[in-house]
């Protein structure tokens, strides 16, 4: 594991996690950035129909956003809509990130297990939300429904986070930590 490169190399175990979790990134930013086309009519995975139906939208957006001048940041201040966006999104990250960088420590404190296992068990949400991601974001563009697809995966998230805080059973905070992480990230999707 990570943690067990501590010294070698002349590295901390902190500058070995950056290098091997950052390096992987950056090369996928690059592949991007290199592979990624700039328009519709470029990207060889669309069809015809598909790109004359991206282009017109993209025009029609245009078309509309044309006879309006600019927006002032006191009209996004003042959009009753944006605060609703801006308190959503808030919330997703302030549980996002507390699922994130807590999990491992609330596994170790119910068990005693080394950190490679620790490491494995913490993946399990993750792969359980990586699924619940899928599903809901097909399911979403298949019926071409948003709100109630964010509803129900932030609703299961809450509740979730809610029995997890009840569980006695640590396996069971488990299974509902797993239930929000699941909730939670569904939302990405629909709400984007």
């Amino acid at each position: 594991t990570i943690l067990e490169l501590h010294g070698k190399g002349g590295l901390e175990g902190w500058q070995w996690l950056f290098l091997l979790e950052g390096i992987p990134a950056v090369l996928m930013g690059l592949v991007v950035l290199i592979a990624l086309p700039n328009n519709p009519w470029k990207a060889r995975w669309l069809s015809a129909e598909e790109k004359i139906q991206i282009q017109s939208r993209l025009d029609l957006e245009a078309a509309l956003l044309k006879g309006q001048s600019h927006f002032r940041l006191s009209d996004a201040f003042s959009s009753g809509r944006i605060w609703l966006l801006c308190l959503i999104y808030f919330l997703l990250n302030v549980g996002g990130y507390g699922f994130e960088m807590w999990l491992p420590s609330i596994i170790k404190g119910f068990s005693e297990m080394n950190f490679a296992k620790v490491g494995w068990i913490n993946a399990i949400p993750y792969f359980v939300a990586m699924v619940a991601m899928l599903v809901t974001g097909s399911h979403s563009d298949r019926t071409g429904e948003r709100r109630w697809h964010v509803a129900v995966a932030a609703a299961s998230s809450a509740l979730g986070f809610a029995l997890s805080a009840y569980l006695h059973n640590p396996w069971l905070a488990m299974a509902a930590l797993t239930l929000a992480f699941a909730g939670l990230k569904s939302t990405m999707g629909p709400f984007w």
